[in-house]
């Protein structure tokens, strides 16, 4: 962590501090140093002060409160700091900005099991737009989890119950989501029937790219389930309806976000055939930014899966140019292969790639989550979407 921490001091403008001391802190806390996780959010917090335009720093202000570990002692200052949050939130022009501020700000009420402050603040969104609704209902999709991760099951059923938003995925995807929550509490019946009506969603999709994806988030839950013929099944089923979908581009990264599920959930030989799929289709891609988008996901899956020869010679067609939220896609690209040297225990490999990385964002990323894969190794993957 001495290593992130370097990088870290080394970066001076106020925007650029906030995320990496999240990963950081994170990482601290994850490792069970939660006073040196509370003390780099409390800098990143100071540091936010110091962001002169209004919609930026309340951005990264409500992003700093939900990384905070709640505990007896912090319920309270994370409670005022919301509360001052949603009174500045209301001069924000922009209903992207302030949709997603609220948003983190809803979540956080969540994490405190303020579940109906949670779902009133989250309500305060209206219902403008198709970009307002995708918040609603990705952050219902995540209080769903919170809920059913402290233990009240009920109240996460509830909640998905609430997407309603004409994004019928993300209820689908949420209750794969909380599903083995009731698995391992010896509801394997519930546990079962949740997933049975995830399926009801996904037969009533057209669009093969989110079809696929709802299918994938089935099969993985049932392999949790230990029900591993069916879980196979739905990953078949996820590859047939990925290569209905609208492009190379999305066929290619469908295939290879199954590819990091089907490696997770033990089917290695099938993960090997995805990936050539998908790398088959990311090169009949047209677009080259899209392209190299492709490739960028398909190496990550790839290290994941312990497949390096694929994974780096990928990275040669992919080049130090910004995409996304990331300065550099090679550098994103790096960072993962970084993590799949050390999910499969080659740790010099993995430093050496680390000490290739050229911003200062993806080191810090590569280091604090290998530091976070090596106290839980069983982990999955982090997303990977820029």
């Amino acid at each position: 962590m001495d290593w992130a921490l370097k990088i870290l001091r080394e970066i001076q403008a106020p925007e650029q501090i906030i995320i990496p001391s999240i990963e950081i802190a994170k990482a601290y806390s994850i490792i069970k140093e939660k006073k040196k996780s509370d003390d780099i959010l409390e800098r990143a917090y100071k540091f936010s002060k110091k962001i002169d335009k209004n919609e930026t720093r309340l951005t990264f202000y409500s992003e700093i409160i939900n990384s905070y570990e709640i505990n007896k002692f912090n319920q309270k200052k994370i409670l005022d700091l919301i509360e001052k949050g949603l009174i500045e939130v209301k001069k924000i022009q922009n209903e992207e900005i302030k949709s997603k501020i609220i948003s983190n700000f809803s979540l956080s009420l969540s994490k405190l099991k303020l579940y109906k402050r949670s779902l009133s603040t989250l309500n305060s969104i209206p219902n403008k737009s198709e970009l307002t609704n995708f918040f609603k209902a990705q952050t219902l999709r995540k209080i769903s989890l919170v809920q059913a991760t402290n233990g009240d099951l009920e109240f996460s059923l509830k909640t998905v119950e609430l997407i309603k938003m004409g994004l019928p995925y993300y209820q689908a995807v949420a209750l794969s989501d909380i599903s083995p929550l009731f698995f391992q509490e010896n509801f394997l019946d519930k546990s079962i029937s949740i997933l049975k009506e995830a399926e009801k969603i996904s037969n009533t999709q057209e669009n093969g790219y989110y079809k696929s994806a709802i299918q994938r988030d089935i099969a993985k839950a049932y392999a949790i389930l230990k029900q591993n013929d069916i879980s196979k099944l739905f990953y078949k089923l996820a590859i047939l309806s990925a290569k209905t979908a609208q492009s190379n581009q999305e066929i290619s990264r469908a295939l290879s976000r199954i590819a990091t599920d089907t490696n997770f959930s033990g089917f290695n030989n099938l993960t090997q055939e995805i990936i050539k799929d998908a790398i088959n289709y990311a090169k009949n891609e047209q677009n080259r930014i899209l392209r190299i988008y492709s490739f960028y996901e398909i190496a990550g899956s790839a290290a994941f899966s312990g497949d390096f020869g694929i994974a780096l010679s990928l990275l040669k067609n992919i080049p130090d140019i910004p995409y996304k939220s990331s300065k550099s896609i090679r550098s994103s690209t790096q960072r993962d292969i970084a993590w799949g040297y050390a999910k499969n225990k080659q740790y010099n490999q993995a430093i050496r790639i680390i000490e290739q990385i050229k911003t200062k964002k993806e080191k810090i990323q590569a280091i604090t989550r290998i530091v976070i894969l090596l106290e839980d190794f069983g982990m999955e993957a982090f997303p990977r979407y820029l």
